[in-house]
């Protein structure tokens, strides 16, 4: 950056810190982002559920 001008954030010492402030901003963070894997359970759980609610409902009405 020649003379002190930081383009878009100004120049001088107001500029480089509004640079360096908005460079770490945006440097920050968990790394690769992208969307995050779910916690909760995916097809398989869903499927187990499915048979386990299946079965309790087969127990109770031959009783």
């Amino acid at each position: 950056m020649k003379n002190g001008d930081y383009g878009y954030f100004g120049k001088g010492v107001d500029g480089y810190i509004r640079y360096m402030q908005f460079f770490n901003e945006t440097q920050k963070g968990g790394g690769g982002g992208g969307r995050k894997p779910s916690s909760n359970g995916g097809c398989l759980t869903s499927i187990l559920y499915t048979l386990a609610f299946i079965f309790i409902v087969i127990v109770l009405f031959t009783y």
